[in-house]
């Protein structure tokens, strides 16, 4: 894939998930919190989709581009696309869909590794672009939004999947040495995960 083709399929993700956090927001619109929440998702991945589309027009008018140092195979993309594809399934189909459910779909899909080659990508944009400096940062805050949300749920609907995962927590330390800043940043996220 190159850099253009990994911003599409980027933006097309941010789109799935935005369409499937704004159909989750009129699905729970009984329970009002939920559903704001779920909303406000749905404009994160907007906001997302928008800074990708710019990306993309950014990297067309490049001089020259950075090398995208990882590969997305079609097992990486199948864990990415799959929640939000069977959770659009199930909005759409199944009247019985619950909120832990949802709620664990959403834990699944937010803190797989999706996130971090959009940090990843936008990184390397931002080194020929400086109006893409401050991406990280907007992931970072969706990121956080969704772990305190998580956090104060009722536990009935709480994920399944401990809390303390998804921040991160880890006690082994790995040095990471490349002189690329974005690529190491990138694996920093991902080795943290295990």
């Amino acid at each position: 894939m190159n850099f253009v083709k990994i911003i599409n399929w980027l933006r097309s993700i941010e789109l799935l998930a935005g369409n499937v956090y704004l159909k989750a927001s009129e699905r729970f619109a009984a329970d009002q919190q939920f559903s704001s929440f779920l909303s406000r998702l749905w404009q994160d991945e907007e906001w997302h989709a928008l800074l990708l589309a710019k990306a993309i027009q950014a990297i067309q008018e490049a001089e020259s581009l950075p090398k995208f140092g990882i590969r997305i195979d079609s097992v990486t993309k199948e864990e990415i696309e799959g929640p939000f594809k069977k959770l659009y399934y199930l909005i759409n189909d199944q009247p019985n869909l619950s909120k832990n459910e949802l709620v664990n779909f959403i834990v699944e899909a937010e803190f797989s590794e999706w996130n971090s080659i959009f940090v990843y990508a936008m990184d390397l944009v931002a080194n020929f672009n400086t109006d893409f400096q401050h991406t990280a940062a907007s992931i970072e805050a969706h990121k956080e939004r969704i772990q305190k949300f998580l956090e104060d749920l009722p536990k009935e609907i709480q994920p399944t999947e401990s809390l303390a995962k998804l921040n991160n927590i880890w006690k082994k330390k790995i040095l990471i040495v490349d002189e690329d800043t974005s690529f190491r940043s990138f694996l920093s996220d991902i080795l943290k995960r295990m």
